[in-house]
């Protein structure tokens, strides 16, 4: 959950995490880091999105038919 919208929303809750956390990023790591972190929270409010089965990677749920290798 964000704390804030916008780009200077999402600098200020990663900071906040770290924090929060006690981890240190080096500078020469913080551009990656961040676009990490802004990616992962990218691919979760994806995850988390509301999809119909057509939407969902092959082979994701198996649906018992019956036969004797269910």
């Amino acid at each position: 959950m964000a704390i804030t919208d916008g780009e200077g929303g999402l600098e200020a809750e990663f900071e906040l995490l770290m924090a929060r956390h006690g981890i240190t990023v080096p500078a020469e790591w913080r551009p990656g880091t961040y676009a990490g972190f802004v990616s992962l929270r990218e691919q979760a409010a994806t995850l988390h999105g509301v999809r119909d089965p057509h939407g969902e990677p092959a082979m994701v749920y198996r649906i018992p038919t019956g036969r004797a290798d269910d």
